[in-house]
């Protein structure tokens, strides 16, 4: 039987300011998600790219990409830089980026991701994020069991309402 992970904080609501994070990109540089942008963003948190469920979750959101353009699509984890760019290069995924969090934890904390409990303490769970242009929560989802993928129909809802 499959339980819910647990997660250290709340995550955050629909209408909420979406907190401005830096994270460190497969180039080793800090980058900055969330917040008032003047883009619309997805955030997407993942356990690890080394898991079937986070890999297939990644190539998917590549796609989602590709067909919106004007939105920035991020995945997130706890893996590192070194990581994210070998996945990316073998994967050919171009429209996509990716962030880690593995130095601080700012991101888990601050959008209530960050696992509590289980073998899976300290890393994200599967939690996804649509922040519209003035850095506001359009949509949500936190997937309540960790080798359950998100709904990509929803998702994709989602941006097509926010852009």
């Amino acid at each position: 039987m499959k339980k819910p992970v647990q997660v250290a904080g709340h995550a955050l609501e629909v209408g909420q300011q979406a907190p401005m994070v830096k994270l460190i990109n497969p180039e080793l540089k800090p980058i900055q998600l969330g917040g008032d942008q003047d883009k619309v963003q997805v955030i997407a948190t993942v356990v690890s790219l080394n898991t079937p469920v986070c890999d297939a979750e990644a190539i998917r959101l590549n796609k989602i990409a590709q067909r919106y353009p004007e939105v920035q699509v991020t995945i997130v984890s706890k893996d590192l830089p070194f990581e994210d760019a070998k996945f990316k290069k073998q994967n050919r995924l171009n429209s996509v980026e990716f962030a880690s969090d593995y130095r601080s934890n700012d991101f888990g904390k601050l959008y209530g991701t960050s696992i509590e409990s289980s073998v899976l303490q300290g890393l994200d769970s599967r939690t996804i994020y649509v922040i519209d242009k003035n850095g506001k929560v359009s949509y949500r989802e936190v997937v309540e069991e960790i080798s359950t993928p998100p709904s990509y129909q929803a998702l994709e809802q989602a941006i097509q309402h926010t852009i």
